[in-house]
């Protein structure tokens, strides 16, 4: 029998901690998404000023990166610039917002443990933010 590695809550508090800060040093308000590697929402929060619709796009953010295996960064780059139609995703393409983020154990790894969306900036903002929560727990993100 195979083991699956994932994220824990322990982890997902610690990122969404960082992430806080980060928010704070940038002067917005933002919601986050930790979900492990099965797509069960860990933690979805907003902070108290954050539009309420920030909960869903974060959510969207850090579902579609575990779906795709891929940043939503990385989606729109290659949406925008490779003129990938979102079709090709099958269905599994929920946005290409910036601030989505798979998270994987090491470099070499192929499937992630869980992901991290993040939404209430600029999608600069976003992706800023969300990668300070994947330094807080030690994982990596491709």
């Amino acid at each position: 029998m195979r083991n699956i590695k994932t994220i824990v809550l322990e982890d997902a508090k610690k990122a969404i901690k960082n992430m806080e800060k980060k928010c704070l040093e940038f002067k917005i308000e933002c919601s986050f998404c930790v979900i492990d590697c099965m797509g069960n929402i860990l933690i979805l929060e907003k902070m108290d000023n954050a539009s309420a619709a920030t909960l869903d796009i974060a959510k969207e953010k850090a579902l579609t990166a575990l779906r795709v295996i891929m940043s939503t960064k990385k989606i729109d780059e290659l949406i925008r610039k490779d003129k990938i139609e979102i079709e090709y995703f099958a269905g599994t393409c929920k946005t290409a917002f910036w601030g989505g983020l798979p998270l994987f154990e090491d470099k070499n790894s192929r499937i992630p443990v869980g992901s991290i969306g993040v939404s209430g900036g600029s999608w600069e903002q976003d992706e800023a933010v969300s990668k300070t929560g994947v330094e807080a727990i030690n994982l990596t993100t491709k």
